[in-house]
C-alpha cells in the first residue's frame, strides 16, 4: 500500500537538497550547543530579574506620589508650630537618599524612625510619617541594590 502512495515520487529530487555530508551531532557539537542555550537561558532570567525590579521600582514611584499628597496634607492640617515639626521629620527621611550603601540607609532609616516616633503623639500622623520614611528606605535600597 506505501509503494502505491510514493508510486510517483521522484525520490532522487528529495535527496537532491541534502548536504551531502550530513552527519550525527558529535560530543563536541552538543556540548557546544549546550552552552549556548545556557547563555540564552542565562540572558533570559537576567531580563526578568531586571523586568521585575523595574516593577517594583514603579510600583514604589507610583505610591510616593500617593505619599505625597499626603504629605502635603499632613502639613497643611497640622498647627502652624507643628508644620515646622512634619517638615523636619520630611527632611530626616529624605536623609536616607543621600546613603552610599544599603547598611547606611537602613541606618539613617532607623533614625528617621526613631525621631518620628518620639516626635508625632497622634498615631495615625506617626502611621503615614513613619510609611512615607519607608517608602523612601525602600526605594533608595532598591535603587543601590540595582548598582551592585
Amino acid at each position: 500500500m506505501a509503494k502505491k502512495m510514493f508510486k510517483d515520487v521522484d525520490t532522487a529530487s528529495l535527496i537532491k537538497g541534502l548536504p551531502i555530508n550530513a552527519a550525527p551531532m558529535t560530543y563536541a557539537d552538543n556540548t557546544q550547543f549546550e552552552n549556548a542555550k545556557r547563555e540564552v537561558q542565562s540572558a533570559n532570567l537576567k531580563k526578568e530579574q531586571y523586568n521585575q525590579e523595574v516593577l517594583i521600582v514603579l510600583k514604589s514611584i507610583e505610591g510616593n506620589t500617593a505619599n505625597l499628597a499626603e504629605l502635603v496634607h499632613l502639613i497643611q492640617n497640622n498647627q502652624e508650630e507643628k508644620q515646622d515639626e512634619m517638615i523636619e521629620l520630611i527632611k530626616e527621611a529624605l536623609e536616607i537618599a543621600k546613603a552610599q550603601n544599603v547598611e547606611e540607609a537602613e541606618s539613617l532609616y532607623t533614625k528617621a524612625i526613631k525621631k518620628i516616633s518620639n516626635t508625632i503623639a497622634d498615631a495615625e500622623t506617626m502611621q503615614k510619617a513613619i510609611g512615607w520614611a519607608g517608602t523612601v528606605y525602600t526605594t533608595v535600597k532598591i535603587g543601590l541594590e540595582m548598582i551592585k
